[in-house]
């Protein structure tokens, strides 16, 4: 519990970072970001502070705040590959598909085993109308981990665009036999 915590150096950034997180799965949101602001206060290059604050404020709905400070984020931390995938949902997540595909596919391209960032570009393409571009990501993670359900799912969900039930129903059906509790793959079903 939050309350057992041990004190900690209000000098410490990261000290306070991992407080914040702390009180985030105690759902103390405004603790929690308020903790998160004092350590970038005192560390401005401490870039899980400003991550941390998106991913806490994209969970509670605010997706332009929580883009505003995964941007920051990203400016720190350019190749954290969570940073790039929390960015890109959170940016598809207000309707910018085409932003979210802005910053993934430059990532993916010079980090090509980055897989969760390539299965985010995949959902941003098919959101932002690009959906061969989809199927070729989602066919790209399949080559490097042949029963993704996550990539199944999202290239189900590419075939379904296409009007292409059959083939997405026989994707679905694949990923269900790996993880059929999968919740991309159960919503996608």
């Amino acid at each position: 519990k939050v309350e057992k915590a041990p004190l900690l150096s209000p000098a410490n950034p990261q000290a306070l970072s991992k407080m914040a997180q702390a009180v985030q799965s105690a759902t103390e949101k405004k603790k929690a970001i308020a903790l998160l602001r004092d350590a970038l206060k005192l560390d401005p290059n401490l870039w899980e502070a400003p991550y941390n604050l998106g991913v806490l404020l994209a969970n509670s709905g605010e997706l332009v705040d929580a883009e505003s400070e995964l941007s920051a984020a990203q400016k720190l931390a350019p190749n954290a590959e969570d940073v790039v995938v929390a960015l890109g949902e959170a940016r598809r997540r207000i309707g910018d598909a085409k932003g979210a595909v802005a910053v993934l596919e430059p990532f993916v391209k010079a980090n090509p085993k980055a897989v969760s960032a390539r299965i985010q570009l995949v959902t941003a393409l098919r959101d932002s109308g690009e959906v061969e571009s989809s199927i070729r990501h989602a066919r790209e993670v399949l080559i490097k981990r042949s029963n993704d359900p996550n990539a199944l799912a999202e290239l189900a969900m590419s075939h379904l665009e296409r009007g292409e039930v059959d083939t997405a129903e026989l994707l679905i059906k694949e990923a269900q036999k790996g993880a059929p509790n999968n919740a991309m793959v159960v919503r996608t079903a």
